[in-house]
């Protein structure tokens, strides 16, 4: 197991927060939702992808529950991928490079024929490379 789900965060809480956490845990939640925002640049990139039937697939170091992250990407306008991979659910990381091994495995590709997009060196340039995501 790689990664932890935001529950876990939870339960690992210092007793005297018991009585407040699932207020917290939940107030976490909402504001996530409420202050997540588009990038215009990626949007439109996004938008190109779609437009031209390119499939989409998203991958994230996250640990935030699927129903969340489902619900920011529905907010911000992102439609028609394919599948959403989070860390938190497959208990793998991309930053490790096992998330990226499933996501190939699991839609049985391979790495050079995908475009990936990121924003972190570590898991989405040097793990990304690794796995054949750039060439």
């Amino acid at each position: 197991m790689e990664d932890v789900t935001l529950y876990e965060i939870y339960e690992c809480m210092p007793e005297e927060y018991e009585s407040v956490n699932s207020v917290l845990l939940s107030t976490e939640i909402e504001l996530e939702l409420a202050i997540a925002q588009v990038n215009p640049n990626m949007k439109r990139l996004y938008d190109w992808c779609v437009s031209t039937n390119k499939v989409i697939i998203i991958i994230s170091d996250m640990y935030l529950p699927f129903e969340t992250v489902d619900a920011i990407l529905s907010k911000c306008g992102y439609k028609g991928y394919k599948n959403v991979y989070l860390s938190s659910n497959e208990r793998k990381k991309k930053s490790t490079g096992e998330l990226f091994k499933k996501v190939l495995c699991d839609n049985n590709i391979q790495g050079n024929k995908i475009i990936h997009i990121g924003d972190s060196w570590k898991s989405d340039y040097f793990q990304a490379k690794k796995m054949a995501l750039w060439q």
